[in-house]
């Protein structure tokens, strides 16, 4: 495992540590008029802010689509992103993206040289080992996402650039608020946990700094034609 994404975990343990230990302090020794009080106290001295944990990726549509909609600016990062491509949950990105200010996608990157590891592969083997029934492409997956987001996007606004990193997970982030699924080894993504962070949280800032250098320093190697595999990178 890279440092990296060893740093990115134990980040994420520490802070959900942090926010039990809150809740459990919250609940012994405050009054119920005055728990949400103490907690963003304690929260805001010791860099905590899960605002929620939600089950899995339909649990947290309603919850998704109200802070899409009062962002302004929306990062993603994602694996196959069928959520960009079927169901209600992003479409505020396409329905209202003229009034948004920025709106960029990271995708994995589906051709690799031959001395890259190729991530990409590597989690369609923890697909296919998390459901018997999983009989995809995810390169073709991931094409069939770029296509879809590039046909709905009809104010030109939405900004592209593919990776090619460990699958960790998906990423949503805004000016309020950051959402993490934790990729699994042994589960489809969709049915992962999603922990949302407040801007007050050490991981809102970790997951920001991770999307913005992936962002920025993540280049197409020398001698591939990356415009087939991420046709729309600015």
């Amino acid at each position: 495992m890279e440092k990296w994404q060893m740093a990115l975990i134990m980040g994420i343990l520490a802070s959900l540590i942090a926010y039990f230990i809150i809740k459990a302090i919250s609940d012994l020794f405050v009054k119920k008029s005055g728990k949400k009080i103490v907690s963003n106290i304690l929260g805001k001295v010791l860099g905590i802010e899960i605002k929620n944990i939600f089950k899995n990726s339909e649990d947290v549509v309603e919850d998704l689509q109200i802070e899409l909609k009062k962002a302004k600016n929306i990062a993603i990062l994602t694996g196959r992103g069928l959520d960009l491509r079927k169901g209600p949950k992003f479409q505020e990105i396409y329905e209202n993206s003229k009034n948004k200010d920025s709106i960029r996608i990271l995708l994995p990157r589906t051709i690799f040289t031959s001395d890259e590891t190729d991530w990409t592969a590597h989690r369609q083997s923890e697909l296919e080992t998390a459901s018997k029934a999983y009989r995809g492409n995810l390169k073709n997956d991931i094409l069939e996402t770029q296509n879809s987001i590039i046909n709905h996007d009809t104010s030109k606004k939405i900004k592209i650039k593919c990776f090619n990193t460990p699958h960790i997970g998906r990423i949503v982030i805004t000016e309020r608020v950051a959402y993490f699924t934790p990729y699994e080894t042994n589960k489809d993504g969709l049915e992962s946990r999603i922990f949302k962070y407040g801007t007050n949280d050490d991981m809102y800032n970790a997951l920001t700094r991770l999307f913005d250098v992936i962002w920025e320093y993540e280049k197409c190697p020398e001698g591939l034609d990356c415009t087939a595999a991420c046709k729309r990178t600015f």
